[in-house]
């Protein structure tokens, strides 16, 4: 039986629309009244019992059914094939924003959701993030993705764009969490990203299909962002940034937290950092995240995509004759072709020599081969 036939969604989105109703009062409101049917139908006097219920709130509360046209909104849910995931239906609402202190009272969904999301890992960072950045961030959502991770990301520029792009090249699920409606006006870059990220996921978010994205629209965002996946991965972010609120998110819901080392005089490396000092782990690829994850979801972790079975190609004898190096240079290559200059922005200036010197024996080894352009990519 659907949502739709075992609870009154009209009422829960009626509530949901009321200005000033937000998580806080609207878990309130429940927990006094019961349901959305019985808070909006109560009196003015009744609705004022509830803590942060005032007399102004209270008459907005009281007279929604005849102020608000709730009809608009169901009309733009229709038209944008949206689903509604009400809190109370468990059957249907995301079991790791159902665990946290304060979930959203619903959500709005295009896309779908599969029982494999709740082992997904939210990866945020910079909008402004460097070549690095944007490195580090392919490398790690390709190595996750290829153990069957699925990403989430906020589709803001950056990081979160390079996210959602890698793991749909490389098959894998994503999922976007919007700080704005799914019937708002978006960038042009914004909604091909959405439809890219449809053919593969799902998009959600917490607010009336029409809401703008606004300043006060981040942090409930972000909050979601933090809770929907068991661990969350910050790839470059400045001090006081999104990134670095969705990660204190994250250690508030008690979720593992990742940070991803950067340059010291980037202005983009210092929340990582500070992340890390904090007590986030540091990673340097999907490696050091899928160790840890095996043990939270109890069950062992192989690969699933074919690049990931490239692996395979060579013998555990022949890889094991690399060096350290050479080892961590073909684990970056096989994800995909890249630069000589993108391998020295990944493993520093200081080891140009160390790194021509690998991937000359790469070569004769015949683990990898030059394109032109000094572009890397692996021999079979």
């Amino acid at each position: 039986m659907s949502s739709v036939n075992r609870y009154n969604i009209k009422d829960w989105l009626l509530l949901h629309l009321v200005g000033g109703v937000g998580r806080s009062t609207y878990h309130r409101l429940l927990e006094h009244f019961g349901s959305p049917s019985r808070a909006l139908d109560a009196t003015p006097s009744e609705l004022m019992k509830v803590k942060g219920v005032n007399k102004e709130l209270a008459e907005a509360i009281s007279t929604a059914r005849s102020s608000i046209n709730i009809n608009a909104e169901l009309r733009a849910i229709a038209r944008h094939n949206v689903d509604v995931l009400i809190f109370s239906d468990q059957d249907t609402y995301p079991e790791n924003l159902y665990q946290m202190s304060q979930p959203p009272p619903l959500l709005y969904k295009r896309g779908s959701l599969t029982p494999e999301d709740r082992f997904s890992v939210t990866v945020v960072g910079s909008r402004a993030c460097t070549p690095y950045g944007r490195l580090m961030c392919e490398r790690i959502v390709s190595g996750l993705v290829d153990y069957g991770i699925p990403i989430v990301s906020g589709a803001a520029q950056g990081i979160d764009t390079y996210a959602h792009k890698t793991a749909i090249k490389r098959k894998g699920r994503s999922i976007a969490v919007l700080a704005g409606g799914l019937a708002a006006p978006y960038s042009s870059r914004t909604r091909r990203l959405i439809e890219e990220i449809l053919s593969q996921g799902a998009v959600l978010s917490e607010f009336p299909m029409t809401r703008h994205e606004e300043r006060g629209n981040y942090a409930l965002r972000n909050s979601i962002l933090a809770g929907l996946s068991i661990a969350t991965v910050v790839i470059e972010a400045a001090p006081q940034s999104g990134s670095l609120m969705t990660a204190f998110f994250a250690i508030d819901e008690n979720r593992c937290v990742y940070a991803v080392p950067g340059d010291v005089t980037k202005r983009t490396s210092k929340g990582c950092h500070l992340l890390i000092k904090q007590g986030a782990k540091l990673v340097e690829s999907a490696d050091d995240i899928i160790e840890e994850l095996q043990h939270i979801i109890g069950r062992s972790l192989r690969p699933t995509s074919a690049s990931a079975a490239k692996t395979d190609n060579f013998s555990s004898s022949a890889l094991n004759g690399l060096t350290e190096v050479e080892r961590r240079l073909y684990d970056v290559i096989l994800h995909s072709p890249i630069s000589f200059e993108e391998l020295i922005l990944m493993f520093g200036t200081e080891k140009i020599g160390e790194l021509s010197s690998s991937l000359l024996n790469l070569e004769m080894k015949g683990f990898v081969k030059q394109l032109p352009g000094k572009i890397y990519t692996t021999t079979k």
